[in-house]
């Protein structure tokens, strides 16, 4: 989603001209991001924002979000290889997941990381902060392939579980099949949206820092966007006439608690396109009415894109606990069946001596 702000003049780059700075009108202003065609000095009011100590310590806090989500990833990843609870097809699935949650946050790290590095270093030289789009390509592919990948194999893990509930026996002779097939796809796919985006855009013009997409192909992004939000708002409704429907069969009991565990991921996934679409809304309507250095913090708070990929693997790692101790209780529950029924034999057995 595009963010244009109403502040705009209070955070706009100068274009340098020997001794003098001549306003130089930006391209787009999309999530804070400012971009310009050509080399442009900072403005005092920018300069301000990057010496807040306030914002200073929200990048600090953004570059710990996703060295945290690393560890869980990798957690949640050994558990998945290790434990045999859950069915191999979802679980190919769920390891593509994790790739690209990982992807994301290595996009989200490296341009927070180059970001503190201006904040510290670079200040002294303002008309050498931008990053060139092009400079910027992989960072803007790793975070658009970590943000489609997660919804697409979302996609694929609701077609898994469907092929699971209606195929059961087939599903079940096929083993990870189903997952072999999809994960690659996705990948494919999620890897050359960034490419078919930008097939007509020459790369060129600067940007503050790399968070943001080319400015050149906004509109194209934009659309993509707005797509993955709405994938996962109809894979929501596919996910919960899924659970109706594994609810109604005679073998449910055998599906359903992976169809559960797909369930909480999407819809946890859902919520967080649309919270971070609304608070994007909600941060353009007081935009006229804060200051640049809150809008920027309050920025960096409200892009839920990186929560998301920390909430995820412990997500995970919580769904695979939850299958576990389920079959262990249904294994209890089928010994002491098998132990009473064993007893009743035994006293009909009696009352016929």
């Amino acid at each position: 989603m595009s963010i244009s702000s109403p502040n705009s003049s209070d955070i706009s780059f100068l274009k340098s001209n020997n001794s003098s700075l001549v306003a130089d009108t930006p391209l787009s202003i999309s999530m804070a991001v400012i971009s310009s065609q050509n080399r442009t000095c900072a403005s005092e009011q920018l300069l301000e924002s990057y010496r807040s100590t306030i914002y200073t310590l929200q990048i600090i806090f953004n570059c710990l979000v996703p060295i945290a989500s690393i560890f869980f990833l990798g957690r949640a990843t050994y558990q998945l290889c290790t434990q045999s609870i859950i069915q191999y097809s979802t679980r190919v699935l769920l390891i593509t997941t994790i790739m690209f949650a990982a992807c994301h946050q290595a996009a989200y790290f490296s341009f927070k990381i180059d970001l503190l590095h201006t904040m510290l270093f670079k200040l002294s030289d303002p008309c050498f902060l931008q990053r060139s789009t092009y400079e910027c390509r992989f960072i803007s592919i790793a975070s658009t392939a970590g943000n489609c990948g997660m919804t697409l194999t979302q996609l694929a893990m609701s077609i898994d579980r469907a092929l699971a509930l209606a195929f059961p026996k087939s599903y079940y002779k096929l083993k990870s099949l189903p997952g072999y097939i999809m994960a690659p796809v996705v990948i494919v796919l999620s890897f050359s949206i960034w490419f078919l985006l930008t097939i007509n855009d020459p790369l060129t013009g600067y940007l503050n820092h790399c968070g943001f997409y080319p400015p050149n192909s906004k509109d194209n992004f934009e659309i993509m966007l707005n797509a993955t939000m709405g994938i996962a708002i109809l894979n929501l409704f596919f996910d919960c006439g899924l659970m109706y429907y594994a609810r109604q069969q005679i073998l449910w009991k055998i599906s359903l608690n992976c169809t559960q565990a797909v369930f909480v991921i999407s819809v946890c996934e859902c919520l967080s396109f649309v919270l971070s679409s609304g608070l994007m809304i909600l941060l353009m309507f007081i935009g006229n009415y804060i200051s640049t250095v809150t809008y920027s913090t309050l920025l960096s708070l409200f892009y839920t894109s990186p929560y998301s990929c920390l909430l995820l693997p412990i997500l995970i790692s919580k769904v695979l606990v939850y299958i576990r101790n389920q079959r262990t209780v249904g294994i209890l529950s089928l010994r002491n069946e098998k132990q009473d029924l064993e007893e009743h034999h035994k006293r009909m057995k009696m009352a016929w001596k």
